[in-house]
């Protein structure tokens, strides 16, 4: 429950050489937005890439509420397919309509005090159950020498989870979970004059958000009943504000029922806004406000509805998309409804804050406990793999980090058949330099020797085996009854220890010297005498001896 959020073991958001990267995604109720943004250490910002997918239509005769997720999961997959590998720290972006936002003094400067201060009193603060709740916290300001403000938000467990799972299921894991009004309202503070204040209008399908930023910091925040689909239900065949852009171009020649509804949605949204203005004025931090900024759905509006707004709240209203428009070009966006994907991610990428994070403290321990169970199997791994395959010594060393360390496993299995396939090359490869000779090649020799000996050897003659050792020698032995048989083949090996290459059917020199080595012995089953014979022929080398060689040239 209570700031287990903190996941700060993840992956670092920085990649590359004095860059910072963070990946923001907006599970919105119309479309699913993907922002990547990165940094570098002069503080220059520039958005990678950017990817909007809008949900598939709602199913005829379902409830939107239980379709939505898997609509919403569906469109995450298909944005994810577009938009490729998620850079840096990945910032998830929660409904401000499912969470619950205080703002609170506590007589304390020390965070770790303001936290048990805080956790302390915490029932008073929230409307559910503390045991079924996330609660998180950001320090707004220090209001004296032992006073801070804080803003502290809260959200059910079961609203954080299904969010996760959506991800999940679409095989992402978010870093951080954040709300996404606060995404909306930083999305239009980078390059803003640090003394104004601007009241952000996010609208929405399902509702709108509202938020007073000042210096950075959300001071006030709001979910107003406000919603899209209201407005719609008005408007046969129109699905989205992009659908009635057209329609409020036109608002005079529009039926009076229709011209009605739109002229009581914006009285309502404007009465609102101005309550939240003015319950945002009584409080001790509370100032006026100086631009009021329409996102979100506004950005398929005409000018006239803002007109309207700034008309009834006396403030200048203005539909702009965030940092002040440098976004790349696309034409599957206007750049307004991106404002809270922008503004999460320029959040993640302000290290010296301590942003919200509301994934649930036994998520993060699961997330530990299993990173250290891959920790540890893949250390063995590692250790196995740098013992049996030393080929690999280069790219296990590159895989240090731990969180990395759970790809070695699914690499050792791509690597395996292939080291067995070389080792038994490799096994091939010794048995063949075991028999060959350049000089007198195994199969020279044996087709020498075998086309000189008598086609049919004599008559009780068993020639047992023919063993050739490479640059040493080549024995033949067997069993004979009488020694005749022996001299001949003598006689015939005897021609192989000259060069006779010069006469009418010659061949070269293929053995030094000749041994002969026999013995007799009676067979037990009839008591004949045979001789056992093995004729060693060493093999003739053309290499001179180095050390004749060292001779000669002195």
């Amino acid at each position: 429950m209570a700031r287990g959020a903190r996941d700060r073991g993840n992956k670092s958001a920085k990649l590359g050489r004095g860059k910072r990267w963070a990946t923001a995604i907006d599970l919105g109720s119309y479309s699913v937005k993907i922002a990547t943004l990165g940094v570098d250490d002069a503080d220059n910002l520039s958005v990678s890439k950017i990817t909007v997918e809008p949900l598939p239509p709602k199913p005829e005769g379902t409830v939107d509420e239980l379709s939505l997720d898997a609509r919403r999961t569906e469109a995450l997959k298909k944005a994810l397919s577009r938009h490729g590998a998620l850079r840096g720290k990945v910032i998830l972006g929660l409904s401000r309509g499912v969470a619950t936002v205080r703002y609170i003094t506590l007589p304390s400067a020390d965070p770790n005090e303001i936290r048990t201060m805080l956790f302390y009193d915490i029932e008073r603060h929230v409307p559910f159950p503390v045991e079924a709740l996330e609660i998180d916290f950001e320090v707004l300001q220090q209001t004296g020498e032992h006073e801070t403000l804080i803003m502290m938000v809260s959200a059910l467990r079961e609203e954080i989870m299904s969010y996760l799972d959506i991800c999940a299921e679409a095989g992402v894991r978010p870093d951080a979970v954040d709300i996404d009004v606060f995404g909306a309202c930083t999305a239009y503070g980078r390059g803003t004059a640090p003394e104004t204040t601007d009241l952000i209008i996010d609208l929405g399908r399902m509702g709108t958000n509202l938020g007073i930023v000042s210096q950075g910091k959300v001071l006030f925040s709001r979910n107003l009943p406000i919603a899209e689909q209201r407005l719609l239900e008005f408007f046969g065949g129109a699905n989205s504000w992009q659908d009635l852009g057209s329609r409020f171009t036109a608002l005079a020649a529009l039926p009076a029922h229709e011209r009605g509804a739109i002229e009581d949605w914006f009285n309502r949204l404007s009465m609102e806004v101005m309550r939240s203005v003015s319950a945002f004025r009584c409080e001790s931090y509370g100032r006026p406000v100086d631009r009021l900024l329409l996102c979100g759905g506004a950005g398929f509006l005409p000018s006239g509805p803002s007109n309207a707004l700034s008309v009834r709240l006396r403030t200048n209203a203005i539909i702009q998309p965030p940092l002040n428009g440098e976004l790349p070009p696309s034409s599957e966006y206007h750049g307004t409804e991106l404002a809270s994907a922008i503004g999460m991610g320029l959040r993640a990428l302000q290290p010296e804050i301590d942003h919200i994070n509301l994934i649930p403290k036994d998520v993060v321990k699961e997330r530990q406990a299993r990173e250290k169970k891959n920790f540890l199997i893949n250390v063995m791994l590692l250790a196995a793999l740098g013992l049996g395959m030393l080929a690999t010594t280069g790219y296990l060393k590159y895989r240090e980090k731990a969180d990395e360390i759970a790809q070695l496993k699914s690499r050792y299995d791509e690597l395996a058949p292939l080291v067995k396939k070389y080792a038994q090359m490799e096994k091939d490869i010794k048995t063949v330099e075991n028999y060959l000779d350049h000089e007198h090649s195994c199969m020279t020799v044996f087709y020498n020797i075998i086309r000189a000996l008598p086609d049919t050897p004599p008559k009780n003659v068993s020639l047992a085996k023919y063993d050739f050792e490479k640059g040493k020698d080549l024995t033949i032995s067997g069993q004979i009854r009488s020694h005749e048989w022996i001299d001949e083949v003598w006689n015939i090996l005897n021609n192989f220890q000259n060069d006779t290459r010069g006469e009418t059917g010659g061949h070269a020199q293929l053995f030094e010297s000749i041994e002969l080595k026999s013995s007799s012995a009676k067979m037990s089953h009839d008591n004949i005498e045979v001789w056992d014979f093995e004729f060693r022929c060493k093999l003739k080398s053309n290499r001179e001896d180095p050390r004749e060689s060292s001779r000669r040239n002195r």
